[in-house]
């Protein structure tokens, strides 16, 4: 068990300088690297710091209990030095040790954004890696399983959009025949979601990929809508719906993030 320092509560001292604040001012394309003393690096979306339904799961822990198996007695080693804990991670290559400098950075993308665009519709979905299109799908694949989520959808600015189940398949499943779980995109990875009005989100490869929680990021697609877009994200694990990105034109993926 580990005791800390919320990452929220040390970013939530902070006032943000969002560097493209004239062109989209919400605060989702945000992104946090944190480097420790060995100058490994690791990255953190601003969603999954702050819009999560449980709360301070991301710390900088300073002191940690053994939890000791009653049957087994096996006493597991104990980290010596402060640790970044990032508790909804199934491989743990997050938790870095010593953390010494955190800095916030906006994705560095430019898009055109049209507010209140109709109607908001694109008939296809482009995945990109790298800047290379990858796949381009019109409807979810019908080889990956569908899932259906019960929530209440709730947003910042309108409260209770609805208590409908969500059904789609898993962003992890689509992504995963482009993108490989290896330990630099597990610690790096960034995928960046737009849609046609040029709304935009950013979610680290760790939270799509590599969650412990079973609380998905879904792909929902209504092919016969025709005045929305038919593609659209419903972020399981996220309180605040501001991350379910719709009208979705394109998925980038850059291993290797880019800073602003």
């Amino acid at each position: 068990r580990y005791d800390g320092y919320s990452l929220f509560d040390i970013l939530n001292e902070r006032i943000l300088r969002k560097a493209n604040a004239e062109e989209f001012n919400p605060i989702i394309d945000l992104y946090v690297e944190v480097e420790n003393a060995a100058g490994e690096k690791v990255c953190l979306s601003w969603g999954e710091i702050y819009y999560p339904n449980h709360l301070h799961e991301i710390i900088i822990a300073t002191k940690v209990m053994r939890i000791v198996p009653s049957k087994t007695k096996d006493l597991w080693p104990l980290p010596e030095n402060s640790k970044l804990v990032v508790a909804t991670d199934l491989i743990t290559e997050r938790n870095i040790s010593s953390p010494v400098k955190i800095t916030v950075y906006s994705y560095p993308r430019s898009f055109e954004t049209v507010k209140g665009l109709k109607p908001l519709y694109s008939p296809d979905l482009k995945i990109h890696v790298d800047d290379v299109i990858v796949e381009t799908l019109d409807r979810n694949p019908p080889d990956i399983r569908v899932q259906e989520y019960h929530t209440i959808f709730y947003g910042r600015g309108r409260g209770i959009h609805s208590t409908q189940p969500f059904s789609g398949v898993m962003l992890k499943d689509v992504l995963g025949r482009h993108v490989s779980s290896d330990r630099e995109n597990l610690m790096n990875g960034i995928f960046l979601v737009v849609a046609r009005d040029g709304y935009r989100s950013v979610f680290t490869f760790s939270e799509v990929m590599n969650r412990n929680d079973q609380s998905e990021v879904l792909l929902i697609c209504h092919p016969e809508v025709t005045d929305d877009g038919i593609f659209r994200l419903f972020p399981a694990g996220d309180f605040f719906s501001d991350r379910a990105v719709k009208g979705i034109t394109d998925i980038y993926y850059f291993g290797q993030h880019q800073q602003e």
